[in-house]
């Protein structure tokens, strides 16, 4: 993942040429600025995130207009150009204001972002009942055809992003309560040619099949009231470890607590660094303040006369799907987690899981990395 001082930094070299860069490619960048425009009134207080140089922002005349973005070469270039507005070097993923807009611009920002879902979970604090968040992105299919046109000098160069598909992104918009007002697409053609660009952008974009090479998608969601925090629900963690003694004490440490009640559960594969014993120690040390119990996948004094090969050949063929099943057995909560006791998914995103099964958003969910 490019850190994002090293984003900052390439949109700082950028900066200086941004304004030739809307010029060539103003087509495009005048439709974003259509779709906008069909949401916004004038007149209305407005943010946008990583805002750039201001263009857009500016054309929504808004009575108050704030702009944030990482770049301090693009921030001081809008100020320059649109002195009437407020323009902050800062992180969208922090946003340091305690203002509420009505309406809140995302404007091909999501793929730079590192953690999406959090970005909108965040912005609830400077959201009205009535705000709107206007999102647009570009289609994933366009990645080669956008990257060629960086290398040809086509398009303005950028570093590595994330690409989302629709789907995803109406995915993650439910799961931080976020509803989709309207949703669209535009551009099958994203440059100004006599009767091809009306052809393309206005008669085949009304075909089906058609509609899914567009380059521009976007969105207009509003949020929706909290569902509540059942907080009478109880959480099991399971933790699943074999010869991971190193991570025992960060696992306890750094899995929040949930609910009315969480309980985290080891479930031992006869480890022999020593995972055992720091996990009793662990307990012993956490007594009266958190509920931390270890069970055996096998149980050490068992005598396996019906299996050929030795105990630790035995658990080679039990598996990891075993001591999840063990560990949900022995669970006591009413939502049941998996958490690698390698940490590679961070314990303090299982409280994620929990609020989406709590609210019902699903039955089972399914993080990836």
């Amino acid at each position: 993942m490019i850190e994002k001082n090293q984003i900052a930094a390439q949109f700082d070299r950028l900066a200086p040429q941004r304004d030739e860069w809307l010029r060539r490619n103003h087509y495009y960048h005048d439709t974003l600025q259509g779709v906008c425009e069909k949401v916004i009134p004038a007149g209305k207080s407005v943010l946008e995130l990583g805002c750039g140089t201001g263009e857009l922002l500016a054309q929504m005349n808004p009575a108050l207009g704030v702009g944030i973005d990482l770049s301090r070469g693009m921030i001081l270039r809008a100020r320059s150009k649109f002195p009437k507005f407020h323009f902050i070097v800062g992180d969208a993923e922090a946003i340091p204001l305690k203002k509420k807009f009505d309406y809140i611009i995302l404007s091909d920002l999501l793929g730079h972002l590192h953690d999406i879902q959090g970005t909108l979970e965040k912005l609830r604090a400077h959201t009205l009942p009535a705000t709107k968040l206007i999102i647009t992105c570009c289609n994933f299919l366009w990645e080669p055809v956008l990257k060629f046109g960086e290398r040809t000098g086509l398009k303005m160069p950028e570093h590595q992003q994330n690409w989302l598909e629709r789907k995803d992104i109406r995915n993650i918009l439910d799961l931080t309560d976020y509803e989709v007002d309207k949703e669209g697409v535009k551009l099958i053609l994203p440059r100004r040619i006599p009767l091809l660009t009306n052809l393309l952008n206005d008669k085949l974009m009304k075909l089906s099949p058609t509609r899914h090479l567009a380059l521009v998608q976007y969105f207009v969601a509003r949020q929706v009231p909290e569902a509540p925090m059942y907080e009478k629900l109880t959480c099991s963690v399971i933790i699943p470890c074999r010869n991971e003694r190193g991570n025992i004490q960060d696992a306890i440490e750094r899995t929040p607590n949930m609910g009315a009640h969480t309980e985290l559960i080891f479930v031992d594969g006869q480890s022999t660094d020593g995972t055992v014993d720091e996990i009793e120690d662990q307990i012993e040390r956490w007594k009266g303040i958190k509920d931390i119990r270890l069970i055996h996948q096998v149980q050490r004094r068992r005598t396996l006369e019906s299996e050929k090969g030795t105990p630790a050949n035995l658990m080679l063929k039990l598996g990891k799907g075993d001591a999840v099943r063990k560990g949900f057995c022995a669970a006591t909560g009413d939502v049941l987690m998996i958490l690698d006791a390698d940490l590679t998914v961070a314990p303090e995103d299982l409280p994620r899981f929990f609020k989406a099964i709590a609210q019902g958003k699903g039955r089972f969910i399914n993080g990836t990395r």
